[in-house]
């Protein structure tokens, strides 16, 4: 995803966890795309050991693919 960036919203820590909201910009075959989202964190040692990313696609698809923004429509997921 050329210029792909992460710009950091709100982080949230609590002993060895974290929370990381961002929005996440970048462009997909030229369309440039806009979505927010949030990591889950572990750290230990001063390394993360564990991170599950969470985002909704649908606002992804919605911005960079008019079939998929159609088709998404169409199953009231405007």
């Amino acid at each position: 995803m050329p210029g792909l960036e992460y710009g950091l919203d709100e982080l949230v820590i609590d002993g060895d966890r974290a929370a990381a909201f961002y929005t996440l910009t970048g462009t997909w075959g030229g369309v440039p795309f806009s979505v927010q989202g949030a990591q889950r964190l572990v750290v230990r040692d001063g390394q993360i050991t564990s991170r599950l990313d969470h985002w909704d696609s649908a606002v992804f698809l919605r911005q960079v693919d008019e079939a998929a923004a159609t088709a998404l429509r169409s199953v009231g997921l405007a």
